[in-house]
């Protein structure tokens, strides 16, 4: 269904309308005034749907730049590739006398717990050796973690979870939101916190 803009609705309506019975000048007036008013908002509204269009493409763009940086996102978790686990991080707001870290396989099953003992609030990295409880290297794949923290009392203590590595590629989600993976794993654009450049390498610092 093609929408027609509204003079050409002026138009059809200006053939149409019964000769015996023209519209007044007043009414004919102020039908004029209501239809350039819409001529304009039509005329917005494609400006809007071209700047949306522009901004969009710039996003991607952007997105693609990514390749090969380092980003720090939420979430929790962690891709094992050959064998090796990307980089997980929490954060505890208060001091913890006990602090847990599950890993969960794709299916939820838990298969490692790790004991982190007692810690002061601030920023941790997950050390996971990509290794079950029995000491068996886990396929490759997507796993997730949890972790469980307590204070005195065995009360509670917040966590925040993060994900961190370099950006391998870029794909879409069915809305056109980049999606930055990360050896597998999907981070929404939207959840990144913090990007940084990738390391030299040997010979460019010499």
């Amino acid at each position: 269904h093609i929408k027609q803009k509204p003079h050409y609705i002026l138009v059809t309506q200006m053939r149409h309308q019964d000769p015996l019975n023209p519209l007044e000048g007043t009414e004919f007036t102020a039908q004029l005034a209501q239809f350039t008013s819409l001529e304009q908002l039509f005329n917005l509204n494609e400006q809007f749907g071209a700047i949306s269009s522009t901004l969009q493409a710039q996003n991607n763009f952007q997105a693609v730049d990514l390749v090969g940086k380092t980003v720090l996102a939420m979430g929790e978790e962690l891709a094992v590739v050959e064998g090796r686990s990307t980089e997980g991080i929490f954060e505890i707001e208060e001091p913890a006398t006990s602090v847990l870290v599950n890993v969960y396989d794709e299916a939820g099953k838990k298969i490692r717990v790790m004991d982190l003992g007692p810690l002061e609030a601030g920023i941790y990295n997950i050390e996971w050796d990509a290794r079950n409880y029995r000491g068996d290297t886990v396929p490759d794949g997507i796993y997730s973690y949890e972790v469980v923290a307590s204070g005195p009392g065995s009360d509670p203590v917040r966590t925040l979870s993060r994900v961190k590595g370099p950006v391998t590629g870029v794909t879409f989600d069915s809305s056109g939101v980049p999606i930055l993976l990360m050896n597998g794993l999907k981070i929404n654009i939207l959840d990144v916190l913090e990007i940084a450049a990738p390391a030299a390498s040997a010979e460019e610092e010499a």
